[in-house]
C-alpha cells in the first residue's frame, strides 16, 4: 500500500480541484476552412508569491482542461483543413526563457508547461 499523501500533496489537489479562472474569455472561428479556438486571460498575480503560485497553476489547468474541451467538441465544419489555438492575456508568470527587466527567475514553470501543450494530444 502506497503511503498517504503528504500535507502539502494533499492541500495543492484540493487547490486544484477547487480552483477556477473568473478572468477569461474563449470562442472558436473559422477561418478560410481552418479553425481558431482563442482564448484571453487573466490569471492571479503575485508570481513571487508561492501560496498564489499554486492556484495560478490550477488556473491554468482550468484553461488547459478548456481549450481541449473545445478541440474534443465537434469542429465548427466537417473536416477542418487545421485547427489552431492562440492563448493570449496577462499571465502574472515570470517566463523561464525571455528575462524580464529585472531579471526575475520563475518559481514554477507548470504555467507555461500546461498553456503550452494546451492541444497537445487532442484530435482535430
Amino acid at each position: 500500500m502506497p503511503p498517504p499523501p503528504s500535507n502539502a500533496a494533499r492541500n495543492r489537489r484540493q487547490t486544484l480541484a477547487s480552483q477556477g479562472c473568473s478572468k477569461h474569455y474563449g470562442t472558436r472561428f473559422l477561418i478560410q476552412g481552418e479553425e481558431l479556438i482563442m482564448a484571453g486571460l487573466h490569471l492571479l498575480a503575485h508570481p513571487d508569491d508561492q501560496a498564489v503560485c499554486v492556484k495560478r497553476e490550477a488556473q491554468a489547468s482550468v484553461v488547459r482542461d478548456f481549450v481541449r474541451a473545445q478541440f474534443a467538441d465537434k469542429p465548427l465544419q466537417p473536416s477542418p483543413t487545421a485547427r489552431h489555438v492562440i492563448m493570449l492575456g496577462d499571465l502574472n508568470d515570470y517566463d523561464g526563457v525571455m528575462e524580464d527587466a529585472a531579471w526575475d527567475e520563475p518559481i514554477s514553470t507548470y504555467v507555461h508547461q500546461r498553456l503550452s501543450n494546451a492541444a497537445v494530444g487532442v484530435g482535430g
